[in-house]
């Protein structure tokens, strides 16, 4: 394989679209991060400040190149897009300044499959990247943990491009995993995981405040079902454990999303402190997009509405 560094642009400077930059620059390669105008200089001069959750081995990683805007006639090898879920819309937009028929993307975000298909034959190359990269900003520093990247082609990409990318990832420390089945699994994992954030925002993400709210448990735990219902009947196939959901009975659900937040609510607190705005809005709008789908329409969703219903105060403040 060709080892020539390679050109590579990452929109957005979250903790994923920094940890990515502080990675990939480190592995050689020549990074731009495409940012907010506000951020710009202040990464420039300040480089991107890195830890681990226990504020150990901090470090600076500088020359990493930042923008605020892009020139369509610039080539890159790979363009990762690291948005938020609720900014789709926002990609589709600047891709479509560009030739795209030659870029190598990878979307970095939580998405429906139905909100990427459009993208579908723009690219030369297009995957789906589950980054292995939990985070949360503690003043300038990024404290992270590197996990597994899971890498799936998307949309007729050939195998063995998305394991070129799992080389390249794994070469800058990112360790890329080839997983075909990728975005089966997640698409299951997000409607199982949405509608207990919801639930959990009711309280402002606090964990014990929120399950002990029953009426707020049960109400996701329905919403639940109903989310798994509309995949289904939109043709997802509903794979891996977090699918049995939609046949366990509501109590059951509520204890397993108890005990899961639990196992993570250290987590949970310290990220959601910093991020309780974004956090927010990328659930209720993935979820208003998944009950606005024409499979939703068919599918009875008395809970995932009722939900959403009581999140709309919130999300309007924001």
């Amino acid at each position: 394989m060709e080892r020539r560094p390679l050109r590579i642009l990452i929109l957005g400077a979250g903790v994923i679209g920094r940890v990515f930059a502080a990675q990939l620059h480190r592995g050689g390669h020549h990074v731009t991060v495409l940012t907010r105008p506000d951020r710009v200089e202040t990464l420039r001069v300040r480089g991107i400040r890195l830890a681990r959750p226990r504020g150990l081995l901090s470090s600076v990683v500088r020359g990493v190149t930042f923008v605020d805007h892009v020139d369509p006639a610039e080539r890159y090898d790979y363009c990762f897009v690291c948005f938020r879920g609720d900014q789709h819309a926002e990609f589709a937009a600047l891709a479509s300044e560009w030739d795209t028929r030659s870029m190598r993307a990878v979307i970095c975000y939580p998405a429906w499959r139905a909100t990427l298909a459009p993208l579908a034959g723009r690219f030369g190359e297009l995957h789906y990247a589950l980054p292995g990269v939990s985070g949360f900003y503690s003043g300038e520093e990024v404290k992270h943990r590197l996990g597994t990247t899971h890498v799936a082609p998307l949309f007729g990409t050939k195998t063995s491009a998305a394991t070129r990318l799992c080389v390249v990832l794994s070469m800058a420390g990112l360790r890329g995993c080839l997983t075909p089945n990728l975005l089966d699994k997640f698409q299951v994992q997000l409607a199982v995981a949405l509608p207990f954030l919801l639930a959990l925002s009711l309280h402002d993400y606090n964990y014990r405040a929120a399950t002990r709210d029953r009426a707020a448990m049960e109400l996701a735990a329905g919403a639940q079902k109903e989310c798994l219902a509309i995949l289904a009947e939109s043709g997802e196939p509903l794979v891996g454990a977090a699918a049995l959901t939609r046949h366990l009975p509501t109590p059951l659900s509520v204890a397993l999303m108890s005990a899961s937040g639990y196992v993570v609510r250290g987590f949970l607190r310290d990220m959601f402190e910093v991020h309780f705005r974004k956090v927010h809005r990328q659930a209720y709008v993935m979820l208003r997009e998944l009950n606005a789908w024409d499979a939703g329409h068919r599918v009875p969703a008395p809970y995932l509405q009722e939900l959403l219903a009581r999140c709309a105060a919130k999300q309007e403040k924001f």
